[in-house]
């Protein structure tokens, strides 16, 4: 039934209603009218298709508010327009300007704000490189992987990521303070690792710096990876806290134990030894970011690289550093493309006369071709890639970003094995809840496990032998992440055959899934079986997860979130679970 009010009560509820502010007008001017000594950039803004930009200027007083430059010749007034209503509602902007310039006096300005933005003495940058390493000296302690500055407006958020959780840093920076820390850091820039002389907060760069910090009396050196990115209203700047240590290898060790260490199954690690030392082929870690697959390579090389034997990398930029081994930093010079500077590595590369070869990331068709002419070379070639899957890093290959030729890759011996990396949070063994006990929590949907999860999960194997999280945590775990004790490898590992290859070619990559499980799961009947046995040759990363989930490592709820719900895992093995 629909209600209607009375015209009258119409009428006095349209008369309580804001009035609407009108826009703020643009105007044209030959000056700006304003000392350039209380302004900075905010970010720079596209405005139309012609590529004209809008430079939005913050006043560090915070008295007169923000300054919109748009160019003259700018044709899509509304854009500005658009933009100006948004910062006006800003409530944390005083008031809003906007001022169309001559291109010359926007060059003129960029330019002066620029260089004044960029001006500090010796000791300030001293002095902010030396907070700058309180603050990575504070995430390193907490057993972070991941430090990040994100700027929007005058806010600034101090993140980390700990055991594969981003929390926040209790930090308080200005936005001021936090951009010159970042151009601190970013002038101790290692040679030949930034993509630019100076920081530029409305560009994409990337450096490598690297910073000394103490674990515990000893001292230790680690590489951030620094990639600064502009966002709307400022900008993103990540850093992925990579140790300095040098790995040499143990020749008491065999490679198979040091992988078994790393978190591969046994008969994982056996495989992927072999066919490291028989050195033939290429093999590849596959993973998303931060999932371990360079500290792999870098435990292989550290095994290949003995007297006698003469391993090269290409990186870009370098991670670490191995013992015995050549390691080379991509160098892209002025007026050179990626590609051609990959190209001027590997042909020098190959003068060197190199056993085995490790391309840093295949992220583009410069790498991808490296990766390509170092296997079609002879040389046994170790490399990364992202990929969802180890089956899917043939697709990944392919793609228009790498753009392989899919005969090659599948060819008989081009690839020898295929490593996917997923990293999961281990239980704290000194707190963690057995499954059972936790039956009260499973009616609350904030626990994320309830008796539909703990009905499939008596079809993958035995609940008894099933353990959760502890919130809390314990003494042992609390000062980290509560319940949590590190992180361990679900790795799924693909041994490329005649059968798998043929339908990879044919791009059938659900039917090489199907083959696959066929190798291992005989009978659905047996399935708890199955997925209990300790051998994961053919197996996916989340059937490892599964495996050590029963072990009682790894939370139901985490094998869930890093793979799906064993709901559509069951579907897909054909299982019925009514």
């Amino acid at each position: 039934m629909n209600f209607h009010l009375p015209f009258s009560k119409q009428r006095d509820r349209r008369a309580q209603r804001p009035a609407v502010k009108p826009p703020p007008t643009v105007t044209v001017v030959e000056d700006i009218g304003r000392p350039l000594d209380t302004l900075r950039f905010a970010y720079s803004s596209l405005m139309d298709k012609h590529t004209s930009m809008a430079v939005l200027l913050d006043d560090k007083t915070g008295g007169p508010g923000l300054l919109l430059l748009a160019p003259i010749s700018a044709t899509d007034e509304m854009a500005i327009r658009t933009l100006l209503v948004y910062l006006s509602a800003d409530a944390r902007y005083t008031g809003v300007e906007a001022l169309r310039v001559t291109p010359s006096v926007l060059a003129f300005v960029s330019e002066k704000l620029k260089h004044a933005n960029q001006l500090a003495t010796p000791e300030a940058d001293k002095e902010a490189f030396n907070a700058f390493r309180e603050i990575v000296q504070r995430a390193f302690d907490s057993g972070a992987s991941d430090l990040r500055f994100s700027v929007v407006g005058h806010n600034v958020k101090v993140l980390v990521r700990i055991d594969g959780e981003i929390r926040r840093f209790p930090d308080s920076l200005t936005r001021d303070r936090a951009e010159q820390l970042l151009r601190a850091a970013f002038a101790k820039s290692e040679d030949n690792a930034n993509s630019g002389s100076q920081l530029e907060f409305n560009q994409y760069m990337n450096t490598a710096v690297s910073v000394n910090v103490q674990e515990g009396p000893h001292p230790r050196r680690i590489q951030l990876r620094m990639q600064s990115s502009p966002q709307r209203g400022g900008h993103l700047n990540a850093c992925r806290l990579l140790a300095q240590q040098e790995r040499s290898r143990d020749l008491h060790k065999p490679l198979a134990e040091t992988l078994v260490e790393i978190g591969f199954m046994p008969d994982q690690a056996y495989e992927i030894a072999l066919r490291s030392l028989q050195g033939s082929g290429a093999g590849l870690s596959v993973g998303e970011t931060g999932s371990g697959k360079t500290n792999t390579m870098y435990s292989i090389c550290s095994a290949l690289a003995v007297p006698g034997k003469a391993g090269h990398s290409v990186e870009d930029p370098v991670e670490g550093t191995i013992f015995g081994m050549n390691q080379h930093t991509i160098q892209v010079r002025e007026g050179q493309t990626r590609r051609q500077a990959y190209e001027e590595a590997f042909t020098a590369l190959l003068r060197s006369d190199p056993d085995f070869i490790l391309i840093g990331e295949i992220r583009d068709d410069a790498a991808g071709q490296a990766f390509l002419d170092s296997s079609d070379a002879g040389h046994y070639t170790l490399s990364t890639l992202h990929a969802e899957s180890a089956v899917g890093a043939y697709r990944r290959l392919t793609s228009r970003l790498i753009g392989l030729p899919i005969e090659v890759i599948t060819a008989p011996g081009f690839i020898a094995w295929v490593a996917h990396h997923k990293l999961l949070q281990r239980l704290c063994t000194h707190c963690k809840l057995p499954l059972l006990r936790c039956k009260r929590q499973f009616a609350d949907p904030a626990f994320g496990f309830g008796r539909t999860e703990l009905r499939l999960l008596g079809l993958l194997g035995e609940p008894e032998s099933v353990f959760m999280r502890n919130p809390e945590g314990c003494a042992h775990c609390r000062q980290r992440t509560p319940g949590v004790q590190g992180r361990t490898l679900a790795a799924g590992l693909f041994l490329p055959d005649d059968e798998t290859l043929e339908l990879i070619q044919a791009q059938r990559y659900a039917s090489v899934q199907q083959v696959l499980r066929s190798r291992w799961l005989f009978d659905r009947k047996c399935l708890k079986a199955a997925l209990a046995a300790d051998k994961a040759l053919y197996k996916s990363g989340m059937e490892v997860g599964i495996w050590k989930m029963l072990q009682g490592e790894i939370d139901p709820r985490e094998v869930i979130s890093a793979f799906r719900h064993f709901g559509p895992y069951l579907q897909a093995l054909g299982v019925e679970y009514g």
